[in-house]
């Protein structure tokens, strides 16, 4: 099982390679709607370079449903969501 840590490492990688942004620059309060303009499609490029770093199929739609913003996701809660469903 990885660590939360770990799993942030993993998480800001993917963005930043998907999104053409700097790891550094992200933060575990960062939405990715919001502050990164992540469109649907890149959604699709996200998951895919989650699943093959932790070995397990996100579910991207129970994810944003769970959020507490309408229609966008922090980076801490695609950690946390990792953590509860990798456990």
């Amino acid at each position: 099982m990885k660590s939360k840590d770990e799993l942030l490492v993993i998480v800001k990688s993917a963005l930043a390679d998907t999104l053409n942004t700097k790891a550094a620059d992200l933060k575990e309060e960062t939405r990715l709607v919001n502050d990164l303009s992540a469109e649907s499609i890149d959604f699709l490029d996200i998951v895919s370079e989650l699943e093959k770093e932790v070995d397990y199929e996100v579910d991207f739609k129970a994810l944003m449903a769970s959020s507490k913003h309408k229609n966008d996701v922090t980076i801490g809660e695609i950690v946390s969501h990792l953590q509860e469903k990798l456990g």
